[in-house]
């Protein structure tokens, strides 16, 4: 529940494992409309808005100019002012910018939480717009790599062919957190050493919050924190 990570007491996380949304024209939320009603997620006509509006900028409707662009690595922004030529459709190099954009952000607020060498294992996938291809994988470690992660290795997990027929790939990144200071403050929670209690503190305020705000979650990750 990225939307709320930086609210949380220091969770000293081991692993975190994902697949963030792609960086493509996927309406998410409108091919997922039966399931978040199924939810009780959706009850008027313009929560389907809102969920867009604070999600990750992944999809070409998702992009709103009036989200102010940040800096980003110049890798993206090389790739985001070829889109801003070539691209057919303008909204495309504002999705792509704003994409890794949130993505600084996310992953930024999850390593404060993270200890020392922890593991992040992310599966992704690249994408081509007017012929300008955007290497997502190699673009995210850029990214966050700036956030203070290390790059480890990449691992190809299978090809695929676009329209025109060139060839992209799924992707499985892995990194490790660097240094942080909050990772020395995890002995000032004892009561998460004890088995069994580990997500006591934690479970409840995230899914209080997320009843009242669903629409701030990002991207769902699966944590570990070890016991001892």
């Amino acid at each position: 529940m990225s939307g709320y990570i930086d609210k949380l007491n220091y969770l000293g996380i081991d692993t975190v494992t994902t697949s963030p949304p792609y960086l493509n024209v996927t309406k998410y939320f409108r091919n997922t409309k039966v399931e978040l009603w199924f939810l009780r997620s959706l009850k008027t006509s313009e929560d389907l808005a809102s969920f867009r509006r604070k999600s990750v900028t992944a999809g070409i409707n998702d992009v709103s100019f009036k989200k102010i662009s940040t800096l980003v690595p110049d890798t993206v922004r090389n790739i985001v002012s070829k889109l801003e030529r070539n691209a057919y459709d303008r909204r495309i190099s504002k999705m792509v910018n704003d994409y890794f954009q949130d993505m600084a952000i996310i992953f930024g607020a999850i390593r404060k939480h993270s200890k020392d060498n922890s593991l992040i294992a992310i599966d992704i996938g690249d994408s081509l717009y007017g012929n300008i291809h955007v290497p997502t994988d190699k673009l995210l470690v850029d990214v966050l790599e700036s956030k203070g992660y290390k790059f480890k290795k990449d691992i190809e997990l299978r090809k695929k062919t676009s329209r025109n027929g060139s060839i992209l790939k799924q992707t499985l990144l892995i990194l490790e957190s660097a240094s942080s200071k909050l990772s020395q403050q995890f002995s000032a929670y004892p009561s998460w050493s004890k088995n069994g209690q580990i997500l006591r503190p934690i479970y409840p305020t995230i899914i209080n919050r997320s009843r009242k705000k669903i629409g701030d979650i990002h991207f769902i990750a699966f944590v570990s924190v070890k016991v001892k």
